[in-house]
């Protein structure tokens, strides 16, 4: 089920899933990001930890759903969602709640991605 919020939480197909793991690997090159810390969230773990941050923009920036400013790309976002959850209302109600542009880019990331996965998670509990 973790694996299936985490899908969801990105806007990821099960072939884009495949890329996440590539693109954490291409990330933790530049992050150093321990994996227990990365993978943690795949469990609903989200520390307060700047290099978690880091890694999530990182990700975020490779998915398209963030730009090299760091700024949301909300359209890539909400099409990314329609589809995975094929609801389009339901996209738009998490992208109105998470898409959230927070203090810098990381923090938009993390909060993001926290939310969009507490968010669907207390949907499928």
């Amino acid at each position: 089920m973790f694996r299936y919020c985490l899908q969801i939480v990105w806007g990821l197909s099960p072939d884009d899933f495949r890329s996440l793991l590539g693109y954490h690997q291409e990330c933790k090159t530049e992050t150093n990001i321990d994996d227990s810390l990365a993978t943690g969230v795949f469990m609903g773990q989200f520390p307060d930890d700047t290099v978690l941050k880091q890694h999530m923009l990182c990700i975020s920036k490779k998915l398209g759903y963030q730009n090299d400013d760091g700024k949301l790309q909300r359209d890539v976002i909400r099409d990314k969602f329609a589809t995975i959850l094929n609801d389009e209302d339901k996209a738009n109600q998490y992208m109105e709640k998470c898409a959230v542009e927070q203090s810098d880019p990381e923090e938009t990331a993390f909060q993001a991605t926290k939310c969009f996965y507490e968010s669907i998670r207390n949907e499928t509990v």
